[in-house]
């Protein structure tokens, strides 16, 4: 399945932007609108992962420096601390960019996370216990509302420098 945008008129209006704005200010720009999406994606996901511990819903994060450092200890629910990610205020610095493709890396630490997104066989007699599909739906969440809240950034944004 794919889904794809129509983003030719945006373009078009970014490359007029280009000559009239500072092209790093306008970059940060959108840094910063991933970043506050993935952090409602994070939030979304983290109300809708069930609970145990609190391990699962407790490790979310965003950012792939962060990811390295919690996915480097190979946390299981017995090795947790009790230690919440903290994936709120990031900085600009998490955002992949390369030339005019940006992305965010959205994340759980736990090794049993992707067992509990999609399904998995569950013991004892190996029936099929269906995924929670946390992640899966906070991203169409807030993926349908991207359009219309960059919108209203995007005004907000070019209102401050006058465009």
């Amino acid at each position: 399945m794919t889904r794809g945008l129509d983003f030719s008129e945006l373009k078009r209006y970014a490359e007029e932007l280009k000559k009239a704005a500072d092209k790093d200010s306008f970059r940060d720009f959108l840094k910063r609108f991933l970043i506050e999406n993935a952090e409602m994606v994070v939030a979304l996901a983290k109300n809708r992962t069930p609970v145990d511990t609190g391990a699962l819903r407790a490790t979310w994060g965003i950012g792939d420096a962060k990811y390295q450092e919690v996915a480097s200890l190979g946390l299981t629910q017995e090795q947790w601390n009790g230690t919440e990610v903290d994936y709120r205020n990031a900085s600009l610095d998490i955002v992949d960019a390369d030339g005019d493709n940006m992305k965010i890396l959205i994340w759980n630490g736990m090794e049993y996370a992707s067992h509990i997104e999609y399904g998995t066989p569950s013991r004892p007699d190996w029936k099929w216990a269906n995924g929670a599909h946390m992640l899966t739906v906070a991203i169409d969440e807030v993926y349908a509302l991207m359009p219309q809240r960059f919108q209203e950034r995007f005004a907000a944004w070019a209102a401050e420098r006058g465009l």
